[in-house]
């Protein structure tokens, strides 16, 4: 039963919709001053946010229907009274990215890097307040039992009432970490932004897009633990085992560090850097899935299975990062394209030819011009002593004799 803040005419409004809304609203005004303080352009933006609104709202029911069918009378039911019943973040997320993409297929935004890493941060905001709105509501609940006196308040763990007895149980705050952590990555965007602004204009257009990708990691890395401490997760029909929050996060990630390497090779990058990167990646996930197999089969493991799990995912991490590194950006590895572009004059076998002196240079050395370089000399008749050249007089301010007074 979700509690009650105001009544609006015949409207219930509930707590878990006012703060939904301030995740909303926190978005939107993060968003618009991101873009205003960068000089970025904003109407486009803005005129896809309506857009991008209703695709969430059908995407996260759509999801939540599939996963949870038994709690809507019928498909019809679910997605016309969106009033009640669940959504899933999947679906939020989906929505932003494809209102972006159509940005950029129609042509009004050109810079979609920069407006991704903008909607990262931003993002990250909205989920931080709009996580806090199932304090309020049946979602999010942990399967941890808090019996620890100290730790029965937030943010560590919340009063659930059992469904079967109706006893009060505290159960570890999920929904509060997950509030908690898009807090923190919306802290690390925020300043990863303010310090790039001070970086000189060509590394600031190399590293665009970067902070997306970092919320991206970090993100899906969090949810893969954290929607494991969750005894209401969403699963597939087929799969009972592993979360579709998980699986999607897992398959986020795997085509992520795929997509790095690929650009790092391209880029000049040593292949055995992304080696190193997909063995550690594989070692990681192999820690991460069997803790999540151990931790199913020992319930009260739950500090050993989540702290190696952590580890397991900072092993991910890092080989994120070790294959998103720029190739330039380390010693003894160049990109391709590094270096001065070949001169017109390069032979056919790639090499250039030997750089020589001009002829200026030869003279001014005392040297005479080489037989190649030098021009052919012409027959010219000689001159008497008493005979001087024209350009000799007009140069000495005199005019010559054969030549007519008008010119000189």
């Amino acid at each position: 039963m979700e509690t009650i803040a105001f009544y609006l005419g015949a409207w219930t409004v509930s707590w878990r919709t006012v703060l939904i809304g301030l995740g909303v609203l926190s978005f939107v005004l993060m968003l618009t001053a991101l873009r205003l303080a960068q000089g970025r352009r904003l109407f486009p933006v803005l005129a896809a946010l309506p857009f991008a609104a209703a695709a969430a709202l059908w995407l996260g029911r759509l999801i939540h229907w599939y996963c949870l069918s038994e709690d809507y009378a019928s498909f019809g039911a679910a997605m016309t009274d969106l009033g009640s019943g669940g959504f899933s973040l999947i679906g939020t997320l989906a929505a932003a990215l494809l209102a972006a993409a159509a940005l950029r297929l129609i042509g009004a935004e050109k810079d979609i890097r920069a407006l991704l890493d903008d909607a990262a941060a931003a993002g990250a905001l909205g989920i931080a307040a709009g996580r806090l709105g199932e304090r309020f509501g049946s979602a999010d609940r942990g399967k941890i039992l808090i019996e620890t006196e100290s730790l029965k308040r937030l943010p560590f763990s919340a009063p659930v009432i059992h469904p079967v007895s109706g006893a009060e149980e505290w159960r570890f705050a999920t929904f509060c970490a997950q509030s908690l952590w898009a807090f923190f990555l919306f802290l690390v965007l925020t300043v990863r932004l303010a310090a790039l602004s001070r970086k000189a204009p060509d590394l600031r257009e190399e590293k665009k897009g970067n902070g997306f990708l970092l919320f991206l990691t970090l993100y899906c890395e969090g949810q893969i633990l954290l929607d494991s401490t969750r005894y209401d997760a969403l699963f597939l029909r087929s799969n009972g085992f592993v979360s579709l929050e998980q699986i999607l996060c897992c398959a986020v990630l795997t085509v992520l560090l795929a997509a790095l390497s690929v650009r790092g090779i391209r880029a000049g990058g040593k292949r055995g850097r992304y080696l190193l990167s997909w063995a550690l990646f594989l070692a990681g996930f192999g820690l991460v899935g069997y803790m999540e197999y151990y931790v199913q089969r020992h319930g009260g493991a739950f500090a050993l299975a989540y702290g190696l799990m952590a580890a397991g995912l900072a092993v991910v991490f890092a080989a994120e990062r070790i294959a998103g590194v720029s190739p330039k950006e380390l010693p003894g590895e160049e990109e391709a394209s590094a270096g001065d572009p070949p001169s017109e004059e390069e032979t056919a076998d790639g090499q250039a030819p030997a750089a020589e002196a001009p002829p200026d240079e030869e003279a001014a050395a005392g040297e005479e011009p080489s037989a190649e370089t030098a021009a052919p000399e012409t027959c010219a008749p000689e001159e008497t002593a008493d005979e001087t050249p024209v350009e000799e007089e007009v140069s000495a301010g005199e005019a010559p004799a054969d030549i007519p007074e008008k010119l000189t």
